[in-house]
């Protein structure tokens, strides 16, 4: 009996020494850094379950196993550097080497004002059935390393919002997703070695297509191959809203007579105008090329010299169409008129300041002139926008009086004289 016992003491006692040897094997375990920062945090074996920092809500993990950065309605504030930083460390060895995968989950937010909001070194997958709104001061996405043309970006069954461009050293490839993009200042929205959609279309800009713009890079340009500020891809679950045009004024009245006026056509969406449909007394004269979001045109309206009339131009742009009521009164059947208040100036041998004489016309145009050329003693100044004639004399160093006579010319054939 007392030997039993002894054994039984010996096999607990080495029991208790191997669970011992088993805590402090589990406590030594080495700490492994992987390569990824998020919002300006390392990423490692310890933290990856629960990644936290200053610039961080929401809830953010990353597993090793399937190399998968999940974000759970998360904002990363990575500030002056990227939110989403994959990269390769000093001694030259990714981990893990073969890409992640960023998983979305509920809405997530990425901002950076400097960087690239996502930055990573090795190919990258965007997936997981949530949403994802980028804000950056640089590129949106920058998937790349050196000479590395196999590096690519998918973006996968996910909603993808963002402020700036995507750079892909190597494919794009974007399958039954909702991707917006937008930056009317960026050349190239998208910035790829080649560009693949499935389950999705390009909606923004109308008709737009697939292009390769340098003999080796592609990109998404305008049914006439002009570079767009905007790009929208979508799965039809995103309904498009039709373009919201603007024109100023918002239409024309004017009367009989020959007139220049501008309309400015402006959109919430970037635009080009393809056509013009003008009337025969009505026509648009300009009409600069490419993308705009505001655009001014200059319209010739020649005279009328009948009933009054009526009609529309229409523009008909890459976003839809725009159109312009434009009246026209009719030719008069009263006589013209032209009267000039007053149509008497005195001024002091001094000169003393300007005097002005007020222009009533029946008709619009108008204009100014010295009958007598020679005397320059006097500055006559119209104004057609105030209907005044102003009129500035040089102090009189002779010792006679003398007198000029301004005439006033209408359009109509009118001349008045003060």
């Amino acid at each position: 009996m007392m030997k039993a016992k002894y054994h039984l003491s010996i096999f607990l006692i080495a029991l208790f020494a191997g669970l011992m040897g088993f805590v402090t094997d589990v406590g030594a375990k080495k700490t492994s850094t992987y390569s990824i920062r998020i919002g300006g945090v390392q990423v490692t074996s310890k933290n990856a379950s629960n990644i936290t920092g200053p610039h961080i809500t929401g809830k953010v993990s990353f597993d090793i196993n399937t190399r998968t950065l999940t974000l759970n309605n998360a904002t990363i504030d990575g500030g002056d550097i990227s939110s989403i930083f994959y990269y390769y460390p000093g001694n030259g060895k990714m981990n893990p080497p073969d890409g992640i995968i960023i998983r979305l989950q509920g809405n997530n937010t990425l901002k950076s004002r400097v960087e690239e909001a996502i930055y990573a070194n090795a190919s990258l997958r965007i997936t997981g059935g949530g949403s994802l709104t980028i804000e950056s001061g640089n590129m949106a996405i920058s998937v790349g390393y050196r000479h590395k043309n196999d590096l690519n970006l998918t973006i996968d069954g996910c909603t993808l919002t963002a402020n700036r461009g995507i750079y892909v050293k190597g494919s794009l490839q974007i399958n039954n997703s909702n991707v917006h993009v937008k930056c009317p200042n960026d050349s190239h929205l998208f910035n790829a070695l080649n560009i693949n959609l499935s389950g999705c279309k390009i909606v923004r800009p109308v008709r737009g297509k697939i292009k390769c713009y340098n003999g080796t890079r592609y990109t998404v340009v305008t049914e006439s191959g002009q570079l767009c500020g905007e790009i929208r891809i979508s799965t039809g679950s995103d309904p498009e809203q039709p373009a919201k045009f603007t024109l100023t004024p918002s239409e024309l009245n004017v009367d009989a007579n020959y007139h220049h006026q501008t309309v400015e056509l402006s959109c919430d969406e970037q635009f080009e105008v393809t056509r013009l449909d003008n009337l025969d007394w009505a026509i648009i004269v300009s009409n600069k090329p490419g993308m705009h979001y505001s655009q001014t045109h200059r319209i010739v309206i020649h005279k009328n010299t009948g009933a009054e009339r009526t009609g529309t131009i229409t523009f008909k742009t890459t976003e839809g169409e725009a159109t312009l009521h434009v009246t026209q009164e009719a030719k008069s059947t009263a006589p013209p008129t032209l009267t000039l208040t007053p149509t008497t100036l005195t001024f002091a041998a001094s000169g003393g300041a300007s005097q002005s004489v007020a222009v009533k016309s029946s008709v619009e145009g108008w204009g100014v002139k010295l009958k007598d050329r020679t005397q320059d003693w006097l500055t006559v100044t119209p104004d057609a926008a105030a209907k005044t004639v102003t009129v500035t004399v040089k102090p009189n160093t002779g010792t006679k009086k003398r007198s000029a006579e301004v005439e006033v010319v209408s359009d109509a054939g009118l001349t008045r004289s003060f």
